[in-house]
């Protein structure tokens, strides 16, 4: 689908943020867990525990002069593990693709599901 086939099929976008989430949304854009975990520079294990993993809860990310960053939970992923995807690849590996992405709702109830 090309970009104005898109727009005009669907001329508003939904995502799901905290509210609190707005004034950085304004100055930086939306940004996906894995820019989030890199301005709040978060590396080792916590990295790889919020990023490489099905998240179970909400984890809230505090770094010095930035405000409180909430990573939502990715319930509906639970529980998945490698034999449930193809081509060799893991439960690691389609956490980190799914990270690196932001996602948007082409209607406002799928959106609040």
């Amino acid at each position: 689908m090309l970009e104005a086939d898109l727009i005009a099929r669907h001329p508003r976008l939904f995502h799901v943020a905290h509210p609190d989430a707005w004034p950085s949304i304004v100055e930086h854009g939306l940004l996906s867990t894995s820019a989030l975990l890199d301005r709040y520079r978060v590396t080792g294990p916590e990295r790889e525990a919020i990023e490489a993993r099905p998240r179970r809860t909400d984890v809230t990310l505090m770094a010095e002069g930035l405000p409180p960053a909430l990573i939502r939970d990715q319930r509906p992923l639970l529980p998945l593990r490698d034999a449930d995807l193809d081509d060799g690849l893991t439960v690691a590996d389609w956490c980190r693709t799914l990270n690196r992405r932001v996602y948007l709702f082409t209607s406002e109830a799928d959106a609040i599901r």
